[in-house]
């Protein structure tokens, strides 16, 4: 199916858009895996919300439904995200630990939302 190449390339990418450093930390680590879990889920998530329902307004296209147009929207908005993590912890270190438990604790509820949709009926 097109849409799981092109959620499995969003995932790889993500990993491979990540700056390379030359000596990392634990925490530097942990921050990169978690960038890495996030990628992952939001991908799972969209591949699972693909064609049918959407609950959130913000992510429905015509007719309501998680399309194309969605899949833009959600791994944009994830991409930005990153980014400013990305700024902000190059500005600072002590932030990759606090930046690397919200990229868990969203991993989680996305992975959760993903399990959530391929038990949904849908199409």
């Amino acid at each position: 199916m097109n849409f799981r190449k092109l959620a499995g390339a969003a995932a790889v990418w993500s990993l491979l858009a990540m700056p390379g450093v030359a000596e990392e930390t634990r925490r530097s680590k942990l921050w990169r895996v978690s960038l890495a879990a996030l990628g992952g889920a939001t991908a799972a998530d969209m591949a699972s919300s693909f064609g049918k329902q959407e609950v959130n307004p913000l992510m429905e296209a015509g007719g309501g439904r998680f399309s194309a147009q969605s899949v833009a929207l959600k791994a944009s908005l994830t991409g930005a995200a990153m980014f400013i993590q990305w700024r902000i912890v190059r500005k600072s270190s002590r932030a990759q630990p606090y930046a690397g438990a919200a990229n868990l604790a969203l991993a989680g509820v996305l992975a959760g939302a993903a399990a959530h949709n391929m038990r949904t009926p849908g199409r």
